[in-house]
């Protein structure tokens, strides 16, 4: 896959989760701020809270660049597994570091989890399907 590909797919993707984070925190779907990174790290308190969810837009942006760079690796593991694999763990590590114990395995996790679930599962697919186009010429 090309470098622009990457930048491409890695914004849509930032823009759109972050867009869905917005969505469960403002219907209350999860219990915890996306945006509470700035409290709890004292960065950026005074700021006003759209340029909190930018820059949270871009920590996803560059988490997710080197995501899909890593899953593009993992052509030869069927997708479905690498992304259920990598979507749990991935979920019980943003909730564990919210609630610094396993008291996150709730009814209130779902949505987040079927959210993080989703958006490995396009990551992998897609990574897998540009990894066999660049390679076989297709």
């Amino acid at each position: 896959m090309d470098k622009k590909a990457y930048l491409v797919i890695s914004a849509v993707t930032a823009f759109i989760f972050t867009i869905v984070l917005l969505f469960l925190k403002t219907f209350k779907f999860i219990s915890w701020n996306p945006t509470g990174w700035s409290k709890k790290y004292q960065l950026f308190t005074e700021t006003h809270i759209s340029i909190k969810w930018i820059i949270l837009g871009c920590v996803l942006f560059l988490f997710i660049l080197c995501l899909l760079k890593l899953l593009s690796y993992t052509k030869n593991i069927h997708p479905l597994l690498t992304s259920i694999v990598l979507g749990i763990c991935l979920w019980i590590g943003v909730e564990w570091m919210i609630a610094t114990d396993f008291s996150f395995l709730k009814k209130s996790a779902i949505p987040f989890m079927a959210i993080v679930l989703i958006f490995t599962q396009a990551l992998a697919e897609t990574a897998v399907y540009y990894g066999r186009v660049v390679h076989q010429g297709n």
